[in-house]
């Protein structure tokens, strides 16, 4: 379980990335560059894969 979270983590940070890009105007492709909008959604898609990673890696384990 610990390897999916990892994963998924990853790619909400990879994703948040690109949407910080795209909203800056920075990444010229698809439909979100310009829209400032998703500099914001990108910042909180970040942080939820950063807290993931800290929440998975720095837990108890219970077994």
């Amino acid at each position: 379980m610990k390897i999916i979270y990892n994963l998924v983590a990853a790619i909400a940070i990879l994703m948040g990335c690109v949407w910080i890009l795209q909203g800056l105007n920075i990444l010229h492709t698809g439909a979100m560059a310009g829209h400032i909008q998703w500099t914001g959604w990108g910042a909180v898609l970040l942080a939820i894969g950063f807290f993931l990673i800290v929440w998975t890696n720095f837990r108890k384990s219970k077994t």
